[in-house]
């Protein structure tokens, strides 16, 4: 083969494209640009190849993506090939001497093909705040090649202009590819123009946008935990849209599930109107409260038992110090031996039911806590006698212990304050004196024991109702 073969054909322009019914331009060193009118979606260009040895201007080619475009014929004798456009896209062209090294001797260069939008059409939807949607239905250009939903770039296969316009801006705005953002309520006319390059007009449609306020731009009120009463709870839920109180069953629906047992609880507050979507909330319902926990057992083998929680799969027990919960047991029971403790040191003890729920986890009640003193136990109020505006309160006597605190009320479960502090171990009496006439008092006891600097207390006895004072 000559060496010195030289190709002409070069420095083709990237933005040469095969438009329907356009021109040729192709540039080389030393010639005249060639154009030729063409059919539709066809170019015919000019190439020259100079070698003392090159006979004949037979050429051999290659289409990297014939799916794009393809070589249709050449002519030795004019110098020309003609490509054929298939669908819009762009490929490489390779070109060269016939019999010669492409990779040496040929030329490459990018075609791209484009054509007119020949369909359009957009589609009527409903657009909530907060969602940028693609009005877009199909484009389609003459090759037949389409985007459909929005899915890519009209560029990709037109060099058609679009224009979208909205009926009204202050209800949905449209931008450049089609999406529309809500900015309002109400219905609005969403208008898309194809235009060609030389400014004509060659296609419109139109579709109608329903805008409504999301769900998500909504206040919809929170819900709290809840502790398991046996019935349904169902919280009322209150929604608020752009300052506006909205109306249950005219803005918005509610539908409550598993809301009675233990288990996470289901909300679901569903838009209507001039709103749209949907949106679930949670909220746990938990066993209830241990109530009832006290202190039994032997001073040597202090235990704590309480009332049985209905719901309760079973309880954790745990010691409480400095705002932290340390565990220190399970059980199934409503009684609890505590082991491991320190004869005489005070302990914070709380317990609190756990339950399953039909998703398989655990929910907790709250903490109920005492106060448990190994080596002391609960006093027992043995009598109540009520005398002339006053009453005698006698308990058993304790071993091991310094003296004893009284503690008095006018309700069985609250407002106790203390009304004496007995001094003498031995002393298991004392009189409450200046009471109102026909009120009915409630009493408690617990001993205490000094152990160093410090008081030491036991635990409180139940709590015993006299009857009414004369």
């Amino acid at each position: 083969m000559a060496s010195n073969l030289k190709t002409t054909l070069i420095n083709v322009d990237d933005d040469t494209r095969v438009n329907t019914g356009d021109t040729v331009g192709l540039y080389r060193i030393n010639a005249s640009v060639h154009k030729d009118i063409v059919d539709q979606g066809t170019k015919t260009f000019l190439y020259d190849f100079t070698s003392d040895d090159l006979a004949a201007n037979d050429i051999e080619y290659i289409v990297d993506n014939e799916n794009i475009c393809r070589i249709e014929s050449y002519s030795a004798a004019n110098k020309t090939f003609k490509i054929v456009a298939k669908h819009a896209g762009s490929t490489d062209v390779t070109i060269w001497p016939k019999g010669f090294d492409a990779a040496i001797n040929g030329i490459t260069f990018k075609v791209k093909t484009t054509a007119d939008i020949d369909g359009l059409r957009l589609k009527n939807k409903t657009i909530r705040s907060g969602n940028a949607e693609c009005i877009i239905d199909t484009i389609s250009n003459k090759f037949g090649d389409a985007i459909k939903n929005g899915a890519a770039d009209p560029s990709t296969i037109t060099n058609n202009t679009l224009e979208f316009v909205s009926s009204d801006n202050s209800i949905a705005t449209v931008d450049s590819k089609g999406f529309v953002n809500v900015k309002g309520v109400g219905p609005v006319v969403i208008t898309c123009n194809a235009y060609a390059p030389d400014g004509t007009l060659l296609k419109t449609a139109t579709c109608t946008v329903t805008a409504k306020i999301g769900v998500n731009d909504l206040d919809i009120s929170p819900v709290s935990d809840a502790v398991y009463t046996g019935n349904d709870i169902k919280p009322v839920i209150n929604v608020k849209g752009r300052g506006k109180e909205l109306t249950l069953g005219t803005d918005y629906s509610v539908e409550y599930r598993d809301c009675k047992n233990v288990g996470t609880a289901r909300i679901k507050v569903k838009c209507k109107g001039n709103y749209d979507g949907e949106k679930e909330i949670t909220f746990k319902i938990n066993p209830r409260k241990v109530t009832n926990l006290r202190q039994v057992g032997s001073a040597s083998k202090p235990s704590i038992t309480w009332t049985a929680v209905q719901e309760a799969n079973g309880y954790e027990i745990f010691t409480y110090s400095k705002g932290n919960y340390t565990k220190i047991g399970t059980t199934t029971s409503v009684k609890y031996v505590l082991k491991k403790l320190k004869k005489y040191k005070n302990y914070k003890v709380a317990v609190r039911a756990y339950a399953k729920g039909k998703d398989g986890n655990l929910y907790y009640g709250d903490y109920t806590t005492i106060s448990v003193t190994p080596g002391m136990t609960a006093v027992k109020i043995t009598k109540l006698k009520v005398g002339k505006r006053k009453i005698t309160i006698s308990w058993k006597r304790q071993k091991n212990i310094n003296g004893y605190e009284i503690y008095m009320s006018t309700k069985k479960n609250k407002g106790f304050k203390k009304i004496a502090t007995i001094k003498k171990a031995k002393k298991v009496k004392f009189t409450k004196k200046r009471l109102k006439r026909k009120k009915v008092y409630y009493f408690k006891v617990r001993a205490y024991k000094k152990v160093g600097k410090a008081k030491i207390y036991g635990p409180f006895s139940k709590v015993k109702k006299s009857g009414k004072v004369k």
